[in-house]
Formats: structure tokens, sequence, C-alpha cells
């Protein structure tokens, strides 16, 4: 049975230099992973993976380096590998009408039309595909944690007690797509108090990985080689 997953997606992130389509992020990275160690001869059995891999339709996604923080070479590279309509979760997409709102907000800067076109034309594009466009503050109350670093704005808290909401009924999981700092610094806080909420952000991709493995328990598949 397929896992429910929620992704909220929050101004910031939309309207960040480059961010990922999260539902195609997340059906590459729940798939198969393996670790290939340089220096080291690729055994049969891991040729066998990979041959068997490209038989079963399954392609190499990207390939990551893996390095030492000290010396930064090279440690490992973990390749991700994907297989077009196959996932472990059932996903559904939120765009909040606030974050529209606010994206069209930001057409009279000079400095962020750009930026806000190429975000609105990704949210039309989600939209035509059936995602859900919701009404925040008839879905949820704000989550207001009173710490200085948390979320401040409206949305932000509204954002993170919908995320809340969702986990509290029948789903095993939620992403808020976000650069902000606010409602990263709550939803790690709220991690740490047992709700399964991710606030993922372009330096957190491979943090993703690693939730979405605890998620997911052994229904997913990891294969490494040393």
């Amino acid at each position: 049975m397929k896992k429910r997953l929620a992704v909220i997606y929050d101004t910031s992130y939309l309207m960040a230099d480059r961010f990922t389509d999260v539902q195609k992020l997340v059906e590459c990275m729940v798939l198969y992973t393996c670790h290939i160690y340089p220096g080291e001869i690729l055994s049969e059995e891991l040729k066998k993976g990979h041959q068997n891999f490209a038989a079963e339709g399954w392609k190499v996604h990207s390939r990551k380096k893996n390095t030492d923080p000290k010396t930064r070479r090279v440690r490992s590279y973990t390749y991700y590998y994907w297989r077009f309509g196959e996932s472990f979760f059932q996903i559904d997409n939120f765009i909040p009408s606030e974050v529209c709102k606010e994206i069209a907000n930001h057409f009279s800067s000079a400095e962020k039309e750009q930026i806000a076109r190429r975000a609105r034309k990704f949210v039309a594009s989600l939209l035509e595909q059936g995602v859900r466009e919701i009404e925040l503050h008839t879905l949820a109350k704000p989550h207001v944690s009173g710490h200085p670093l948390g979320a401040d704005s409206p949305t932000d808290q509204l954002i993170l007690g919908y995320a809340i909401s969702l986990v509290n009924s029948n789903y095993d999981f939620v992403i808020i797509a976000s650069e902000d700092g606010g409602i990263l610094f709550d939803a790690i806080q709220l991690a740490l108090a047992g709700h399964p909420v991710f606030c993922l952000n372009k330096e957190r991709h491979t943090k993703l990985e690693e939730q979405l493995h605890i998620v997911l328990g052994d229904d997913s598949v990891t294969t490494t080689a040393r």
C-alpha cells in the first residue's frame, strides 16, 4: 500500500533562483540508489545490477559526489535511478491561493518580475495537472511557535498549521517546499516533536531522501556496494 505524502509550496521556494518540481524529485529519490566508491573495481554483482536496472527500464537520473568535508576529496558517488510512472507514494500537491497572490505582487518589482513569471508558469502547469489550489485561512489555524527564529508572516504560519492538520488526518508525511528560515526552524521543531513534517529547500535534497526512506521502512530498495 502506498504511503500518502502531501507537498505544500511556499512563495519563497517558487521565487528562488532555482527550484525543483517536488513530485518528480520524490519519485526519483525513493527508488533505487547505488553508491560507488572511487578506486575500487566494480564487483560482478554490481555490474549485473546496473544491467538489470537498464533491462527493466530504469535510467540514471543523476549522479552526486560525496566529498570529505575536511579534505574535499571525493569519497563516493551516489547514482539515482528512476522509472517513469512508478512511485512508492500517493502524492498530493497543494498550492495556497495566498501564495499565488504573493507571487502576483512581485510583478511590480523590476528585479523579481522575470522570476515571478516563471513561478506563475510553474503553478499554472501544476493546476493543469489537477493540483488543488487551496485557501489556507478556511482550512487551517496558524501555527505560532512564538520563537524569535520561527515563522512570522501570516501565510507562513498558516502553511505550518495546514501541514499539522494534514499529518493529524491521514497523511504519512508532509513536505513544505520553502526557502524561508522561519518555516525551516518551525518544521524542524515539529519533526523533533514527532510530527512527520519536512521543510525542503535547495540545500536539503539529500536530507529528504533520508527521511523518505525512514517513512517507507522496508518498502524501498537501496543497494550499496563497497
